[in-house]
């Protein structure tokens, strides 16, 4: 699907930039941190479920929105102003329920590899 966004808008004005470039963030962090990782390893499983399913649906919302032209620019700043906030930081290390949770844009573990679609199914599988 971002591959379908890249295409269809290939001269975007600023808003449509702006909601391509976050679509773009949340596509990565949602495929090359160590979500699917995690979950394969089965440690830390309903929060990497949880940032999983995050990302995808803020990509999916911003997909639709791109989609039909209503791009909700409060919104959208809201999640830049979170991703700017953090900056580097996404790639410390994590406590939580007293498990280091490795927090990286550098990509999956060797082996690990997952596409959007096979994490969407697999976070959205878990619920039902």
């Amino acid at each position: 699907k971002m591959t379908e966004l890249a295409q269809r808008f290939q001269n975007p004005n600023g808003l449509e930039r702006r909601a391509l470039n976050q679509a773009a963030r949340e596509v990565l962090l949602a495929e090359s941190s160590d979500w699917a990782f995690i979950m394969k390893t089965g440690t830390m499983v309903p929060y990497a479920v949880q940032r999983t399913k995050e990302h995808v649906l803020r990509f999916l919302r911003l997909y639709d929105e791109l989609q039909n032209s209503r791009v909700d620019e409060n919104w959208l700043a809201s999640l830049e102003e979170w991703m700017k906030s953090r900056g580097y930081r996404l790639t410390r290390s994590r406590t939580i329920g007293g498990q280091a949770a490795k927090i990286s844009l550098r990509g999956t573990r060797k082996g690990s590899v997952i596409s959007l679609p096979q994490i969407t199914k697999t976070v959205f599988q878990k619920e039902g």
